[in-house]
């Protein structure tokens, strides 16, 4: 019996990779309380119980910090967001 060894063999996704904990994403991220800022942003808010559910509070308001503190319009923070794992990762999606 042939083996045959696919050319995805050693192929690694950037989700399996070890992130750098040294990088400001990654650092921003622990220094944010973001379950008390969620609870707050859930209490004004609120939630509704129609129609479709909202997005993560973490990504609203982690989305809003991104654009401002990278000084970007709201379609670049879109494209920088779903290029940038460190920024998916600051955002709670890793």
């Amino acid at each position: 019996m042939r083996v045959r060894i696919s050319w995805f063999y050693r192929f690694e996704n950037p989700f399996d990779q070890q992130l750098d904990p040294g990088n400001r994403w990654v650092v921003l991220s622990h220094l944010i309380p973001w379950d008390e800022i969620c609870n707050l942003y859930l209490k004004h808010v609120g939630v509704s119980s129609t129609g479709r559910s909202g997005l993560s509070p973490r990504v609203v308001l982690g989305s809003l910090m991104i654009k401002h503190l990278c000084n970007l319009d709201d379609r670049e923070t879109v494209s920088q967001i779903s290029e940038n794992i460190y920024m998916q990762y600051f955002l709670g999606y890793l």
